[in-house]
């Protein structure tokens, strides 16, 4: 009887702790030139849950107008908004020194033509996105 409770004590632990840690995260990063890119991606049992992805262009070494700025984030504007809902989010920030992108996607909330156009899939597994981040040239971590 005694071996019985430990048992279900050893049963009952792993059961409420999840067997650990159920979440994980990548981060790979990638840069050329005066742009980085930081792709976080979280998983769930090794399924893909959200990308949060935040592409910075220093631009500080260059001479923009106010004009040329305001255009920049005009564009980076524009290309958020084919983006944004769906479970995708999307901002932009443009300043004289960077200008800034940042896209989160709740992968359980977009639907499948979303992710598709966004050249995601729903199944991606930690590996299979580390693999192929890697391919073009993200280093992961």
């Amino acid at each position: 009887m005694k071996k019985f409770f430990m048992t279900f004590a050893i049963v009952a632990v792993f059961a409420l702790t999840g067997c650990g840690k159920s979440e994980k995260t990548l981060t790979c990063t990638q840069s050329e030139d005066d742009t980085k890119a930081t792709v976080n991606l979280t998983f769930k049992k090794d399924k893909m849950t959200k990308v949060d992805m935040v592409v910075d262009i220093d631009i500080s070494g260059e001479d923009y107008s106010e004009e040329d700025l305001a255009y920049l984030n005009e564009m980076f504007g524009i290309a958020c908004i084919a983006y944004t809902g769906d479970g995708v989010d999307c901002n932009t920030n443009v300043t004289a020194k960077a200008a800034t992108m940042k896209v989160v996607i709740d992968v359980e909330k977009a639907s499948s033509s979303t992710l598709k156009e966004l050249e995601l899939e729903e199944t991606y597994t930690y590996q299979k996105a580390k693999d192929e981040l890697t391919a073009d040239g993200y280093t992961c971590k």
